[in-house]
């Protein structure tokens, strides 16, 4: 790519023209001062100052991912660093350039324009590098979103429909369909705008009867090869799909080539007019800036992903603690039942109790694991031994890798719901007894205890 002046009137004016500058006409010589100024104005963009390549990854990360990531994936993680690192880049050439352009600019007043044309290709190469950087960032973006989308797949999301983590892959399923389309699908997310930021710049009055195709097609193969020295085989999606990738960069040698086509200083000028170079400064700001920008909306997303997946592996510690404590807890209520005081009790013991004295019970043991004292006490202990074995296969599963996160988020809430209504069973079961016995004790102790029905229950039970 062309190493010119991009966005400084400076080249474009003086490198093309210097030769005819006649420097002893005043007149001449304010109209290009007035012109130089006028073409070389900036705004202030969002881009944070910095003067070495690792001042700038400090700033990236300070500004943008201040938040833990250590819940992405080995090959994410490596990514996201890319990212950073091609970010930090842009915004290192950035400044450099900026510094160049004050330079220019103070040259420019004092009418010094073989000082001004010095600086200019130094100018033209930082903001030339500044792009294609911010370029490498945005392709290395493209490819974490596409990696962790399928990586997500693969772990059952579809399993945690109701979990946060999945509105999360929803967007990252909606960025995709932007990637892998060739129109832009006007949805409101981080690769649309970067495709609209794209078709803006091809829109520009500059490029009129001249348009730019900014966006290109790659294979996610060579999406992942342009900023990963190994492929990523088997998380890169199909391999025969296509992919539309922005570069932003090809819109900087097209203004240079129809600048340089410019025959004449006043037609130079006007071109220069139509579209100020400092717009590509501001296209800049947008693209790579660290707010109101395509990096801090990229920043934002990957910040949301991130922290929801903390969330959901905390919250998986936290299953398995629960239904640990949830077992134990059950298990001690069914070893209350497995007494030998119970072997008394056959299906109608507590039935024909609550009959005999009158005693109506809250609850119905229609509506619970178990349908009299018999049936839990022949079975409440090896129904939570049989939980306790499929605990800890899955546990040993989810320590080995062999089961997917999805699969282990909703197979142990369904374990836990099966141990509480299992425990709530046991539960109900035991306030019933004593409530029962309760209420009993004081029949037998009082004037009735002589009556045939209660003397009958004392023979069969007591």
């Amino acid at each position: 790519m062309l190493r010119e002046l991009i966005v400084a009137a400076v080249l474009l004016v003086f490198v093309f023209l210097s030769a005819c500058i006649d420097y002893k006409d005043s007149k001449l010589i304010e109209k290009y001062k007035y012109a130089c100024l006028t073409l070389t104005s900036y705004d202030a963009g969002h881009v944070p100052k910095c003067d070495t390549t690792q001042n700038c990854f400090e700033l990236v990360e300070k500004n943008l991912f201040n938040f833990p990531t250590e819940n992405l994936s080995l090959q994410s993680k490596n990514i996201l660093h890319y990212y950073k690192s091609h970010l930090a880049n842009s915004w290192f050439y950035y400044n450099d350039a900026m510094n160049y352009l004050k330079e220019i600019r103070a040259f420019c007043q004092k009418k010094d324009f073989d000082a001004a044309i010095s600086k200019a290709n130094d100018f033209g190469y930082d903001i030339e590098q500044a792009f294609e950087e911010s370029d490498n960032a945005m392709t290395s973006s493209f490819g974490l979103i596409l990696l962790e989308k399928e990586l997500l797949e693969k772990q059952d999301i579809n399993l945690m429909k109701e979990e946060p983590l999945y509105t999360s892959y929803v967007k990252l399923s909606d960025n995709a369909r932007q990637i892998f389309s060739k129109q832009d699908l006007g949805l409101d997310n981080y690769a649309s705008n970067c495709r609209r930021l794209a078709r803006k710049i091809e829109a520009m009055r500059a490029f009129t009867g001249a348009k730019p195709e900014l966006i290109k097609r790659k294979t996610p193969s060579e999406l992942f090869l342009d900023f990963v020295p190994f492929a990523i085989l088997g998380h890169t999606g199909a391999s025969d799909r296509v992919i539309f990738v922005p570069v932003l960069s090809l819109a900087v040698s097209e203004y240079i080539f129809l600048a340089r086509d410019s025959e004449t200083a006043d037609r130079l000028l006007k071109f220069l007019r139509r579209e100020k170079p400092n717009t590509f400064l501001r296209i800049l700001s947008d693209a790579v800036g660290s707010k109101n920008s395509l990096a801090s909306e990229y920043a934002k997303l990957i910040k949301e992903y991130s922290l929801r997946r903390a969330f959901l592996n905390q919250e998986l510690k936290d299953l398995t603690e629960t239904v640990e404590d949830k077992l134990n807890a059950t298990d001690r209520l069914a070893k209350f039942f497995s007494s030998e005081a119970f072997d008394y009790a056959d299906k109608n013991f507590m039935s024909n109790l609550q009959s005999l004295l009158n005693e109506p019970l809250a609850v119905s043991f229609d509506s619970l694991a178990f349908d009299s004292l018999a049936d839990v006490s022949a079975r409440a202990e090896s129904e939570i031994a049989s939980i306790r074995v499929e605990f800890t296969t899955l546990d040993e599963n989810i320590a080995s890798g062999r089961a997917t996160l999805g699969r282990s988020i909703s197979n142990f809430k369904r374990i836990l719901l099966n141990v509480m209504y299992i425990n709530n069973s046991l539960t109900k079961f035991k306030e019933s007894f004593y409530a029962l016995l309760d209420r009993c004790n004081k029949e037998v102790l009082s004037d009735k205890q002589n009556e045939p029905e209660l003397l009958l229950m004392k023979e069969q039970y007591l």
